[in-house]
């Protein structure tokens, strides 16, 4: 779990569950199984796979790319 505002962080490899809480933040995800997002305008990019997602934020954005390593 990511619990922040304005932060840029990478997480390399494979994650079970991938949860942001938080405003402003970009994140970068290997892979997972299943994203969650809370707060608003937070990018999270996934480098691969076809995670469940679920953006309970305002104005998120949750898509495949990214600088992470699988």
């Amino acid at each position: 779990m990511i619990s922040a505002n304005s932060v840029h962080a990478t997480l390399n490899g494979s994650c079970a569950l991938v949860k942001v809480e938080g405003n402003a933040s970009i994140i970068e995800v290997g892979s997972a199984q299943k994203i969650v997002t809370t707060g608003a305008g937070s990018i999270v990019r996934y480098a691969s796979g076809q995670p469940r997602v679920l953006n309970k934020g305002g104005g998120g954005v949750i898509t495949q790319g990214g600088s992470a390593t699988p």
